[in-house]
Parts: structure tokens; C-alpha cells; sequence
């Protein structure tokens, strides 16, 4: 692999990032070639991309984790907010501060570029599960009350609410919420987009929180209970 001239490497990184999400969005994780990035992202090198992230995986790796910390930048800022001296807040402001930011999130043409990457990586079955730390699957992992990212401490702040629903349920339910916040937002972009008469979109969302303090409170099933039982699962909660 042929090297690089001095640049600015985080200039260069960041540059390649913004291009690859936005044609990820567009075409698919595995939809366009890492050539084609190098060369929309003015690299003058054909192998930019390989050289600052060595592969597909990383790079698709170093955008979520640079997107995902800005996220997690501003539940922190909303959360302090919304606590201020309080030490516990009502299920509907979690979640609030967990998809608000998703919300927010606009590349500079105003467009939800990053939902619409976030639907292509749930897409691709070798991207979708990229751990980048900050959410349901690092919370079960981790164990870790005393967590300091505002991700981790609005999991636990959630699990406070549920706390006869066990673990394992909770974060199937908490995964298919986040995902299906990606799903609303660009939904609803691409109708406005297509011209149909849409409410606002923070009214779509509130409204998903609705449903959403209903459906993570909902009953287990029969099926599920069974499931639970052949697996041994526990109900007990973190």
C-alpha cells in the first residue's frame, strides 16, 4: 500500500467520515466501493480510506463511534437539564433524552444523513452489531451502575421504571425502540420529501414515546415466558 502525503490527519479522517456516511446512506454498506470514497472525499490517493482505517469494518466503526459520542455528549447535556437535583426521572424524559439527539443529529444540507447510515449498518448482518460501547448490549455487559456515560446512566435510570420486566426482555425491547426511532425519522424525511402531508416531526416522536412507556411495560407472553424458562434465563434485575 502506497503512503500517504503529510496532511492533516484528523482533517483527512474526519473529511472521509462525513463522505462515507452520507454515500453509506445512500447506497448501503456494501453498496459503494472504498475507492469511490477515497475519490468523493478529494483524496488524491485511491487507498486514503484503507490507509486511515484499514478496512470496510473500521471505517464504518470509526463513524459510529465519532457520531455516537456527540450523541452521548448531548443526553449528558439534556439529562443534567432535565435531573437538575433530582436522582431519579420520569420514563417518558429517559426516554426523551435517549432519541431526542437522534433526532437533532443533521449533517449541513439538514438531513438526517446519520439515521439513515444507522438503517443501512441494521441492515448489512456483519455491521449492525458493532459494540461501540455506548449502548444496550455494552449496559448488559457491564454491569456497571456507577457508569459514567450519560447512555449507561439512562439505561439504568429506565431499568429503575421496569423493574419486574427482566433483563433480558428489557434490552430486546430497548434495541427494537432505538432501531425503530431510526426508522421514524427517515420515514417521515422520506414522505415530506415525497411530498405527503406529514405533522412535525417532534409530534411523530412524542407520540412514539406514547407507545413506547406502553410497550416496554407490556406483559411477557406465554411464548415468552416459555422461551425464558427453556433458556434459563433470570428474572432477577441488574
Amino acid at each position: 500500500m502506497s503512503s500517504l502525503p503529510k496532511t492533516d490527519t484528523s482533517t483527512t479522517r474526519n473529511l472521509i467520515i462525513t463522505t462515507a456516511e452520507r454515500m453509506f446512506a445512500t447506497s448501503g454498506i456494501h453498496g459503494v466501493a472504498l475507492r469511490a470514497i477515497s475519490q468523493a472525499s478529494g483524496q488524491g490517493n485511491s487507498v486514503a480510506v484503507q490507509y486511515h482505517f484499514k478496512n470496510r469494518k473500521g471505517l464504518v466503526a470509526a463513524i459510529l463511534s465519532q457520531r455516537i459520542e456527540r450523541i452521548d455528549a448531548r443526553r449528558r447535556e439534556l439529562l443534567d437539564e432535565l435531573l437538575g437535583d433530582s436522582a431519579t426521572l420520569a420514563l417518558r424524559d429517559c426516554l426523551y433524552v435517549l432519541q431526542q439527539p437522534l433526532v437533532e443529529m443533521l449533517d449541513n444540507d439538514k438531513r438526517h444523513t446519520f439515521a439513515r447510515f444507522l438503517l443501512a449498518c441494521y441492515a448489512t448482518p456483519d455491521y449492525w452489531n458493532i459494540n461501540t460501547g455506548f449502548g444496550v448490549r455494552a449496559w448488559v455487559k457491564s454491569k456497571k451502575a456507577g457508569d459514567n456515560t450519560a447512555t449507561m446512566q439512562l439505561l439504568n435510570l429506565i431499568s429503575e421504571h421496569l423493574q419486574t420486566t427482566p433483563d433480558r426482555v428489557l434490552a430486546w425491547r430497548i434495541l427494537e425502540y432505538v432501531r425503530s426511532i431510526t426508522g421514524t425519522i427517515v420515514g417521515w424525511e422520506n414522505a415530506v420529501d415525497s411530498g405527503i402531508d406529514m405533522p412535525p416531526l417532534e409530534v411523530l416522536m412524542d407520540d412514539q414515546i406514547s407507545m413506547t412507556v406502553v410497550a416496554l411495560s407490556a406483559p411477557l407472553s406465554e411464548k415468552t415466558r416459555n422461551y425464558l424458562q427453556l433458556a434459563g434465563a433470570s428474572g432477577k434485575k441488574r
